[in-house]
Formats: structure tokens, sequence, C-alpha cells
């Protein structure tokens, strides 16, 4: 079971804020298989903005925070030690 939950604001033609929530219930470990057989919930929250420069050039820089709340002891962010993990990305996006 999961779900997937998005909101944005367009501030301006150019210039866009959104914010996420996930949810996925994995009882069985098969989301992260072969790499890790992780029983539970997996959550996340995410935030970012869009800047269109001109209709060739986006960038989207985003935050993300994981987390995961276990049946057992299982760790499956980082190498296989932390239940929870902040990460940021940039895209640049082109169009031609």
């Amino acid at each position: 079971m999961g779900a997937n939950v998005a909101l944005t604001y367009q501030q301006r033609k150019d210039l866009s804020f959104s914010v996420r929530a996930e949810h996925f219930d994995d009882p069985d470990g098969y989301v992260l298989f072969p790499s890790s057989t992780a029983r539970g919930a997996f959550n996340a929250l995410t935030t970012g903005l869009r800047y269109d420069f001109n209709k060739y050039l986006t960038l989207r820089p985003e935050l993300r925070y994981d987390w995961f709340d276990g049946r057992d002891d299982a760790r499956p962010f980082g190498q296989g030690d932390a239940r929870n993990q902040l990460t940021g990305t940039v895209e640049a996006l082109v169009y031609f």
C-alpha cells in the first residue's frame, strides 16, 4: 500500500514551489530486493522549487527527508546503517 500527495504553488509564470509527502508500506520487504529485505513503512517529505530561466533552461533544486519505520532492526538507508536520510539534489533541464 502506498500514497503520494503533492502540492504546488505557482508564484509567477517562471517560479513555482512544491511539497510532496510519500508513504509506502512494504510488509514483505520486496521494495529494495536484492540489496535489502527491509520490512516496514518507507516515508518521505520533499520540498523544492522550479525556476524557468527561459524556454530552454529550467533549474529544480530540492531537499528530501526519508525515514523508515521497520518491523525489525532493518536499516535500509546509507550503507545499511541508517533508518533515515536527508538528501539534496539540483536538476538542470535543457529543452531543445
